[in-house]
């Protein structure tokens, strides 16, 4: 699950992992044009370059705080203001589902403690200094070994699991009526399944 399919993983009661699963950031992707090429950018590395542009104001070095100016001058206002909007609705609606659904029974008995305990876990998969690309792979190994993210309830099953072994069939099951009926996308949970295109 990656980027937008973390963020519906992040809606579990649990997140149920083999060792070939990950999740991934949820960073904010900006499309832009760069060198007339259409990228994605996270628009928390347009924000990280502002940072490092104002820190370079303050220098004693005229050079460096010249490089500062061109560098700030060179970042939209309106688009900084997009990145940070952007980001913060990742983060909101990341922390909305953690509140409602994995951490609702934590929440009720100690709200202070969760609402911390959830911002530190949207912050860290927001941000793009702790994974430098949107496509990092997050495992099950990851996320045990990560303080900010290890009070994420994982389900981690071992490849010969009779659960993970029927996942794995309805994925590839799923795979091959998604491909010959040309869907895009499949969502199933308990009670409910959608089919896109």
């Amino acid at each position: 699950a990656k980027s937008a399919a973390t963020l519906m993983a992040l809606a579990g009661d649990e997140i149920v992992m083999g060792e070939t699963s990950e999740i991934g950031p949820i960073d904010a992707q900006l499309n832009i044009i760069q060198d007339g090429m259409p990228q994605q950018v996270s628009a928390d590395h347009f924000l990280r370059a502002e940072q490092e542009a104002t820190n370079k104001l303050v220098s004693n070095l005229p050079a460096v705080v010249e490089a500062g100016r061109l560098q700030l001058a060179s970042l939209s206002p309106a688009l900084l203001q997009l990145c940070r909007d952007s980001q913060e609705f990742a983060k909101q609606f990341g922390s909305r589902q953690l509140r409602s659904h994995m951490f609702a029974a934590e929440c009720l008995a100690d709200e202070a403690t969760w609402r911390s305990q959830i911002g530190k876990i949207v912050d860290n998969l927001t941000a793009s200094s702790k994974h430098l690309s949107h496509g990092k792979m997050i495992t099950a190994a990851d996320i045990k070994a990560d303080d900010d993210l290890k009070c994420l309830k994982i389900l981690s099953l071992g490849d010969s699991d009779p659960y993970w072994l029927a996942l794995d069939d309805l994925l590839h099951r799923t795979d091959i009526v998604a491909k010959s009926q040309q869907f895009g996308k499949v969502l199933m949970a308990r009670d409910f399944q959608m089919v896109g295109m």
